[in-house]
């Protein structure tokens, strides 16, 4: 689909066969896989942009930090071929517009480029990213700040998507989200950022209109067939830009969610109810998630998820046969805050030392618990090779050996 005039990002590279099918493919040995922060982590976007501050690579260095990703680009000129969202970087004028982009972002002052949890980041740097969009697309804008910066983009990258979802409609949103497609963990915050601003400023009619053009080949639905982690992960962010529309009404949010639970076995839901949560204890309102909103709420995993990552000084000081989740009454219950308690501290556990977190974190339980203990853990895991193709197998083979082990035990 050709993008109007107004919306487009600068010249294609060239129009291939089969363009929509190969928009959907994804870079599949580019594993650039970021270390994923644990939550907790003293590190975080916030922190890596005081790098910005005379801190420039390019100070005795004539080399372009950009030619050691040629052959990433040169494939994604492949992939992208008659993508009009894609800007070849490696052309002498978006070179140029790369480097003054981040020679920019590198002389704005800290108190421009601090972007604080509810996303509403200063008009500096918006311009700046709303500037270069139109030059070097949305890829460049996601690939400046780790060329030049090694920077953690789940904060910034969000922002990015946001001032990219301005400028968006319908006929390119499609072509954005096949850009952000092609990487992997580092550029999922771009993909939720775009789709919670594009619903953000979109009006359906009913949630009905709304949930069928998010699971559409417009949106969400262009990951389903190709990549099911880019699809919940989209889903994700829908549910970020959900509660930013329902801001300070949890519940309205979560039943727009709730209204396709009986869909793909409640995936599609869940993955929504995971960015409501998260938007509502750390986005635009930063309330707190507690014992009585997961407990009765209909997806008391993804809200438990997001209680425990902010509850670091408990997950650090557990000793070896503590149960923080000990006060949630009922073995499912009780099971569902494992779940979000395991996920939230698998990469702490790592961080701390342990040299087998799985076992370390999950031994001290028995049944269901330890099941959803393993899922929790798992799931954290898979964050960190997602873009592997043997992740599924080696999923299935360490869960499976850690459940026998432990359940056995007990």
């Amino acid at each position: 689909h050709e993008a109007p005039a107004a919306v487009g990002v600068g010249v294609g590279v060239g129009v291939g066969k089969d363009v929509a099918r190969r928009h959907r493919r994804r870079l599949g040995f580019f594993d650039s896989v970021y270390s994923v922060i644990a939550p907790g982590s003293k590190e975080s976007a916030n922190s890596a942009m005081k790098s910005l501050s005379g801190a420039g690579i390019m100070r005795g260095d004539s080399s372009d930090p950009l030619d050691k990703y040629a052959n990433q680009i040169r494939r994604m000129n492949e992939i992208l071929a008659g993508n009009p969202e894609w800007v070849d970087l490696l052309t002498p004028s978006a070179r140029r517009h790369m480097k003054s982009y981040a020679d920019k972002l590198n002389k704005l002052p800290q108190s421009d480029v601090h972007i604080p949890m509810n996303h509403m980041a200063p008009a500096a740097v918006t311009n700046l990213f709303t500037e270069y969009y139109h030059k070097i697309g949305i890829g460049g804008l996601m690939f400046a700040p780790v060329i030049y910066y090694r920077m953690d983009l789940q904060l910034f990258g969000h922002n990015i998507g946001m001032v990219v979802a301005e400028a968006v409609n319908e006929t390119s949103l499609p072509n954005t989200l096949a850009v952000l497609g092609t990487h992997t963990t580092d550029w999922r915050a771009g993909i939720h950022g775009v789709v919670w601003g594009y619903i953000h400023k979109s009006h359906f009619a009913s949630t009905d209109e709304q949930w069928a053009f998010v699971r559409s080949e417009k949106a969400c639905g262009a990951f389903l067939e190709t990549n099911t982690y880019f699809y919940t992960s989209c889903l994700h962010g829908f549910g970020h830009g959900l509660y930013q529309v329902y801001k300070d009404d949890l519940l309205g949010a979560i039943e727009v969610c709730s209204h396709v639970k009986d869909d793909n076995n409640g995936e599609d839901a869940s993955q929504c109810a995971t960015g409501v949560y998260m938007e509502y204890s750390a986005g635009v309102s930063r309330y707190p998630l507690t014992t009585e909103i997961c407990t009765s709420s209909a997806f008391p995993r993804a809200c438990w998820l997001r209680a425990w990552v902010v509850r670091v000084a408990a997950i650090r000081s557990m000793g070896p046969t503590d149960d923080p989740c000990h006060d949630v009454a009922g073995e499912t219950a009780h099971a569902d805050c494992i779940y979000g308690l395991a996920k939230a501290a698998y990469g702490i556990f790592l961080q701390q030392g342990s040299s087998d977190p799985l076992v370390d974190l999950c031994g001290r339980y028995s049944g269901e618990a330890a099941i959803m203990c393993i899922y929790g853990s798992m799931s954290m895991q898979a964050r960190t090779i997602e873009g592997k193709a043997v992740r599924i197998r080696w999923l299935t083979s360490a869960a499976g050996t850690v459940a026998r082990r432990l359940l056995c035990a007990s």
